[in-house]
């Protein structure tokens, strides 16, 4: 690669995405919360289509590029600070100075210099005397000296934590579905509040069959994380909330209708 271009891009609201088809919660039943921002459009595509765009404006041909949004081992958070997009939060997101938090970072590498000039613009969110992100994380994953702890990020145990869930990181998960939007979205500096959270049904959830869901994903940004780990999640949102004495009778009813061993054993994690 001689050239390195990035570009912060925010995320496109979908009215029409499948995921508000799920079985929404009923009050007094165990919910699961999917983060607002899973219900705009899938940020891979958005960024895709950004970064298909300025391919065909450069004219670079396939065998002299590389692109890609949230894909592969590459710091972009630290090379878009480098580039002077933004800077760091003690949230350790990226944030600018016009959208705060709400942005995602798409890149593209070139085998030939790009015919542009780089003037960093000057940024300076002054984050300070700001500590809201770090109060608004429920399980203190956030500390203003040493950053994230991966292992208590709720964003973490839902969408990229592999494998069952202990019963300490199923308290640690809160009811999350997929990804958690709270240190991003109270930043003062963040002009695009994403929406509110859609909470569904759980045992609803658990209990509807993986081609349905897979159809449903399709496209959407739960596509990325999969309909095992979905199901794991909300089986930790049920036994987090349900009365220890109905656990055991929800426990041996999902035995019964889950093949998935990282499910299974997670369900075996409950307490008896």
């Amino acid at each position: 690669a001689k050239s390195l271009l990035l570009v912060v891009f925010v995320p496109v609201p979908d009215p029409d995405n499948p995921l508000f088809q799920l079985p929404k919660a009923v009050s007094g039943r165990p919910a699961a919360r999917l983060a607002a921002y899973t219900l705009n459009e899938d940020y891979h595509r958005t960024g895709l289509r950004i970064l298909d765009r300025i391919i065909q404006y450069l004219d670079l041909s396939a065998g002299e590029l590389e692109a890609g949004v949230d894909a592969g081992a590459l710091l972009e958070k630290s090379m878009a600070v480098a580039a002077g997009l933004g800077c760091y939060g003690y949230n350790t997101l990226l944030r600018t100075a016009e959208w705060g938090t709400q942005v995602h970072l798409g890149y593209l590498f070139s085998a030939r210099p790009l015919p542009v000039k780089i003037h960093p613009s000057e940024i300076h969110p002054d984050c300070a005397d700001c500590r809201l992100c770090l109060q608004s994380c429920p399980n203190q994953a956030l500390s203003s000296t040493a950053g994230l702890q991966l292992q208590l990020c709720r964003s973490f145990l839902a969408s990229e934590k592999k494998g069952a869930l202990t019963w300490r990181e199923q308290q640690l998960l809160g009811g999350a579905l997929a990804g958690c939007s709270l240190c991003s979205r109270c930043c003062p500096g963040t002009t695009l509040l994403p929406g509110e959270d859609f909470s569904i049904d759980a045992e609803e959830f658990c209990k509807m069959p993986a081609f349905l869901l897979e159809r449903l994903m399709k496209g959407t940004v739960l596509q990325h994380i999969g309909v095992t780990r979905l199901k794991r999640n909300a089986v930790a949102a049920l036994g987090t909330q349900l009365p220890h004495a109905q656990r055991s009778a929800m426990q041996q009813s999902l035995l019964n209708c889950s093949n998935s061993e990282n499910v299974r054993k997670t369900l075996y994690n409950w307490p008896t």
